[in-house]
């Protein structure tokens, strides 16, 4: 694959980054239709959020994801 493209899979275990802090680790992706969902963890709590558009800005050796976009589509599970 090209040095800009990437495989999911390849995310696994990377930690998601939200203004400037470690906001989870990613589990797992999965698509249900209308976008790919990130499953993550962090110190034991589990949420998810939708790839959509303006959120995740950069991928390198970590998921770094707009910090304000983040709030607004992550859904954390009780």
């Amino acid at each position: 694959m090209g040095e800009d493209k990437f495989l999911w899979q390849d995310l696994f275990g990377k930690q998601i980054v939200a203004g400037g802090k470690i906001v989870g680790t990613i589990d797992s992706i999965d698509n249900f239709g209308s976008a790919d969902i990130v499953f993550a963890s962090h110190q034991g709590k589990q949420f998810s959020f939708p790839i959509v558009k303006g959120l995740v800005v950069e991928i390198l050796d970590q998921l770094v994801v707009d910090e304000k976009r983040f709030g607004e589509v992550v859904c954390y599970e009780d």
